[in-house]
């Protein structure tokens, strides 16, 4: 229970001392819940790498003991070493087809868990082979991407993780022979501030522009903020991408939603409504949003 709480809870059994019969099955309910994550807690995870990419940190683990996850899902994690209390949520940015489990971490700003993660893997002393991290999950009911015949992913910023995390899982699924069915058609929207964010998942996308993938498969980059040098050269970049920002419109209208589809966002709150705005009739929209 968080700590406020803590004190209504005390507060009310002080003032009413039958209230217990009211918050018994609650609390019950919260202790077993605890149990079960510290149990899932306690499982061994082996840190594979920890790598800082500018402000996003990439954590690559494994552990057997964690149960199979969806493409979509998230998981808490928790780093003794920076704070032996604090689990976060986390979307889990690979595939399910994957041989590791990996997340990438957006720093948050000075004294945040995330930004003493980022400092530590900055940190050419620390001792990133050894460190200790702990998961719980996974989490989440994301829709399942087979439904549909047509799927399009929006993503804005680190947004991407759950949108790479299952365009990488159907991409692997066509390229490898184990889907020849539902989606036929699958395309992502990737909106960045720098093209240097697209880096992180350079993987997936080089196999989309290269055409080793699916012709089933587009990709839209788009950067809001140029890189220009002095001389008015644009920063390095290993992928085309289109300046400012897209028209939902235009990047959703060339789509055949006519036996339905399914539209997936994440990203800021203004991003989600110019694409819901933009949906088609018969078009499932997802829009991911974390206030935990």
């Amino acid at each position: 229970l968080r700590f406020p709480f803590q004190i209504i809870y005390l507060g009310l059994l002080w003032h009413a001392a039958s209230s217990w019969y009211w918050l018994v099955t609650g609390l019950i309910m919260w202790f077993f819940d605890r149990i079960l994550r510290l149990i899932r807690g306690a499982a061994k995870v082996t840190t594979v790498a920890v790598q800082a990419h500018g402000d996003v940190t990439e954590l690559v683990v494994k552990c057997d003991s964690m149960r199979p996850f969806r493409a979509g899902q998230y998981s808490f994690i928790n780093i003794p070493s920076i704070s032996g209390w604090q689990w976060h949520p986390m979307t889990i940015s690979s595939s399910p087809t994957d041989h590791h489990v990996s997340f990438h971490i957006k720093d948050m700003g000075p004294m945040q868990w995330s930004w003493q993660l980022n400092a530590m893997a900055r940190d050419p002393a620390s001792n990133l082979k050894n460190l200790v991290v702990r998961l719980d999950g996974p989490y989440g009911n994301p829709p399942d991407p087979h439904d549909y015949p047509w799927i399009v992913f929006v993503a804005g910023g680190i947004g991407i993780t759950p949108c790479h995390s299952m365009f990488r899982c159907l991409l692997h699924e066509a390229t490898q022979g184990f889907n020849d069915g539902a989606p036929f058609h699958v395309k992502l929207v990737w909106i960045a501030q720098t093209p240097a964010l697209f880096e992180n998942f350079a993987l997936t996308l080089r196999e989309v522009f290269d055409k080793s993938a699916s012709d089933r498969f587009q990709a839209s980059l788009y950067v809001t903020r140029e890189e220009t040098f002095s001389d008015g050269a644009r920063g390095e970049n290993s992928f085309p991408y289109q300046t400012g920002r897209p028209s939902m419109g235009a990047e959703l209208t060339p789509v055949d939603f006519t036996e339905g589809g399914l539209v997936f966002v994440c990203g800021p709150e203004s991003l989600q409504e110019d694409c819901r705005r933009c949906c088609p009739p018969k078009t499932h929209f997802h829009a991911e949003t974390f206030e935990l």
